[in-house]
């Protein structure tokens, strides 16, 4: 019973780790038309909006980061499954670790890249 929902928990997690990936590739492209969408009347107005939709991708890209610590409890078979909320809460950090937590997600590359250059490139738009 307890391997029937190891199996069930990490496929149910796995298909949400790979749909984060691809809400973040969302985040990422309505950033982008966004933020060019409001260059053509004010740069900073575009800034703003393309700093937010930074931070919003690295609140999202931090939730999957935490579905993918769980999943590989699951594969090491450390614990027995379906108690996903039980495991956050047991290593949930306070406040101040959960914005340092965002604050590393978004200085990571994959995150980090394509925001920072579309902001530079706004900057860049405004000269």
């Amino acid at each position: 019973m307890s391997d029937q929902l190891n199996a069930m928990e990490w496929q149910t997690l796995q298909q949400q780790f790979h749909d984060y990936e691809r809400m973040s590739l969302v985040l990422k492209i309505v950033s982008g038309a966004t933020s060019f969408y409001f260059a053509q009347t004010n740069v900073i107005n575009a800034v703003a909006f393309a700093l937010f939709f930074w931070g919003l991708d690295a609140i999202w890209k931090t939730f999957q980061l935490r579905i993918g610590d769980r999943l590989m409890v699951l594969e090491s078979g450390e614990c027995s499954g379906m108690n996903l909320h039980t495991h956050w809460q047991r290593n949930r950090p306070g406040a101040i670790g959960l914005l340092q937590g965002y604050a590393i997600s978004a200085l990571r590359p994959t995150i980090m890249m394509p925001h920072a250059l579309l902001v530079a490139l706004l900057i860049g738009l405004s000269f």
